[in-house]
């Protein structure tokens, strides 16, 4: 089965003293120079590089602040989408999925890490305008809306989302302990988080506890100007556990047009998606969301 374990501890909420990349931040972090640019690369006089995939994402950052020029603070990154995309939606609950996806807490003051925002882009696109539903947005936006509105569920006769966010194997499979077969939840994929992949972790039928796959992401293909023609929100995804290369615009449509409707996978073929996982972290932001949309 095409499927990986992911490595760490990372659970939801997460805050920066306990994100790898942030510890010892203030005490290691000595200013750098301003990077060079070499196409969608930042190269920073330390040695260190870091690929934003796209030209809209280089200047979208370079644009949102200067020294330090590895990290921003949150109220830059809030002020700076709504003067570029003054069209999208910008609700409390939007930014505080975004403070989470970059593992930050929700204030003005909280450092966005470089490495954080590059993740951002790898799962959820470009920060290119787009127009979707009548309204002008960006992909990176549009994405997470469009997750927080369509992962919402009915369970126990209440809507709760499916999506975890930031939270290891470990973590998802004692959150699934217990539960009956077909109780599932997606969550990034930490261990794989340099390609933009995520993972369903989902009880199996017959005891045979918790098994996750990988659900892999193509951040190039996302951030590509082969994606900017078609002007949609389109991720690009590829389940694993599949072997027929299909790719799919979003994680909602993933589970909706394939894994609530077959078996999650051919050596499972009595377990498919039948019921989410309750009370997972992020439910309290989608659920404000979902009630004022």
């Amino acid at each position: 089965m095409a499927s990986g374990r992911e490595e760490g501890t990372l659970t939801t909420p997460v805050s920066p003293e306990h994100d790898p990349d942030n510890e010892h931040f203030f005490f290691e972090n000595d200013y750098p120079s301003n990077p060079q640019q070499r196409g969608t690369v930042l190269e920073f006089l330390s040695g260190e590089e870091r690929d934003l995939y796209s030209e809209h994402n280089v200047r979208f950052w370079m644009s949102s602040g200067t020294a330090p020029h590895d990290s921003r603070p949150f109220g830059n990154i809030m002020k700076h989408l709504k003067e570029l995309f003054p069209g999208a939606s910008h609700s409390t609950s939007i930014m505080k999925f975004l403070a989470h996806v970059v593992r930050i807490e929700y204030h003005t003051e909280s450092i966005v890490r470089l490495s954080s925002f590059c993740d951002l882009v790898r799962w959820f696109g470009p920060f290119r305008e787009i127009v979707y539903n009548q309204k002008k947005t960006c992909v990176c936006l549009c994405n997470l809306e469009l997750l927080m509105m369509e992962s919402q569920v009915l369970v126990s006769k209440q809507k709760m989302s499916w999506f975890a966010g930031h939270m290891s194997s470990a973590a998802a499979e004692e959150k699934l302990r217990g539960r009956p077969s077909g109780t599932y939840l997606v969550r990034f994929s930490e261990s794989e988080r340099e390609t933009g992949s995520f993972a369903l972790s989902i009880v199996v039928a017959g005891g045979g506890g918790t098994e996750h796959v990988t659900i892999k992401g193509d951040p190039k293909m996302v951030n590509s100007e082969v994606a900017a023609a078609r002007d949609d929100p389109n991720l690009w995804l590829e389940y694993c556990a599949d072997s027929d290369g299909r790719r799919y615009p979003s994680l909602p449509v993933l589970m909706n047009k394939r894994l609530m409707e077959d078996a999650f996978h051919d050596d499972h073929e009595d377990t498919a998606c039948e019921a989410a996982c309750p009370d997972l972290p992020l439910n309290a932001i989608f659920k404000a969301y979902k009630n004022k949309s």
